[in-house]
């Protein structure tokens, strides 16, 4: 694998598919579906799921319905044969990416009521709250959402985000690159209109952003 490919989905365009992919789930998600109990959150869960099976299908030339995927004791969803793979969401869109190895995505959206002052000793290393504490307030709203959702996709690469706590992880910027490094990853993250992207790799790929209709 030579680059990453992120596919980024906007759920209002593709809600004219929702009856062909939700053929397509299993039913350990169906039964997920059904205990959403907020009818958008069971539409979106039947959009990105079912998009996430046919991108694998693509990728491993199987049937999008025959694909077993599992959970581990965490929650993260994988496929015993491979490839590795991961999927984020955050109110109006959702991402997902397929790899050759251990993969982590996120997304947030910039939620300006957020107390980001209040959350951001559970989110920074203390280098990183240092600086925090010293810029605008403009550039503290951009600084929290860019570092919680690097960090996101460290922790679920980690598959074990539930357990460890962001405000440990240190992420240190690799000179003359786009990317952040820690826990052993390459990060980067991406933005477009108003939300926070990345992706943890074990390796340092060039990243590709695909934006989807």
């Amino acid at each position: 694998m030579k680059s990453l490919t992120i596919q980024v989905f906007q759920y209002s365009q593709i809600t004219s598919r929702k009856e062909s992919l939700f053929k397509i789930l299993s039913s350990s998600e169906l039964e997920r579906c059904e205990r959403f109990l907020k009818v958008d959150d069971k539409e979106k869960f039947i959009l990105s799921r079912g998009t996430l099976r046919n991108a694998l299908a693509e990728f491993t030339g199987k049937k999008a319905s025959a694909l077993n995927i599992k959970l581990t004791k965490e929650g993260k969803p994988y496929l015993e044969e491979g490839p590795f793979f991961n999927l984020a969401h955050s109110r109006d869109y959702f991402v997902l990416t397929i790899a050759s190895s251990t993969v982590g995505v996120d997304i947030e959206y910039l939620d300006e009521k957020r107390d980001i002052q209040k959350l951001a000793p559970r989110v920074f290393h203390s280098d990183e709250l240092t600086v925090f504490q010293k810029i605008s307030s403009i550039e503290k709203q951009q600084m929290f959402f860019s570092y919680w959702s690097l960090k996101e996709a460290i922790l679920k690469a980690m598959g074990d985000g539930l357990l460890y706590e962001m405000k440990k992880i240190r992420l240190e910027k690799k000179s003359k690159t786009h990317y952040f490094s820690a826990e052993g990853y390459f990060v980067q993250g991406f933005q477009f209109d108003k939300y926070y992207g990345a992706i943890a790799f074990e390796k340092e790929l060039p990243l590709e952003i695909s934006y989807q209709k």
